[in-house]
């Protein structure tokens, strides 16, 4: 996982639209172009996520900046709104960058490993819902 330092909001955008190209477009600065979620560049289909989901919760959080996540539309689907404890990129005291470490599979369609290098207790439950997510996508 990366490390994401959030820019202000963008200044044209009246918070009316959470899918306006001026957000759009501040997101994908501030997310270095890479899905929060699975680090994959250049996909077709963005999605402007929402961390904390807002479905059935107070409509501020719908057009909240610091709600809004650059998202790949598969990473986005297999949240969905149901995972609301994750590891935050943009959240200062979550060290991701540091926290979590990836060693990809030497082989097609191997495992991920994902190692908690900070014994954190909140990292393990993070790491146990990747691998639900995980088993869940190879269903």
């Amino acid at each position: 996982m990366f490390k994401v330092t959030r820019s202000a909001k963008p200044k044209e955008w009246t918070n009316s639209d959470y899918t306006d190209p001026a957000v759009v477009k501040q997101l994908k600065l501030d997310f270095l172009s890479k899905c929060y979620l699975c680090e994959q560049t250049d996909f077709g289909n963005v999605n402007v996520e929402h961390f904390v989901p807002h479905l059935n919760k107070s409509k501020e959080l719908r057009t909240d900046w610091n709600n809004l996540y650059y998202s790949c539309s598969h990473c986005n689907g297999i949240k969905g709104s149901r995972h609301k404890e994750l590891f935050d990129c943009c959240n200062e005291n979550h060290h991701v960058d540091v926290a979590i470490a990836l060693q990809a599979p030497s082989v097609p369609n191997g495992k991920i490993v994902l190692t908690n290098t900070l014994n954190n207790g909140f990292i393990r439950a993070m790491l146990q819902q990747c691998e639900q997510w995980q088993s869940t996508s190879e269903s």
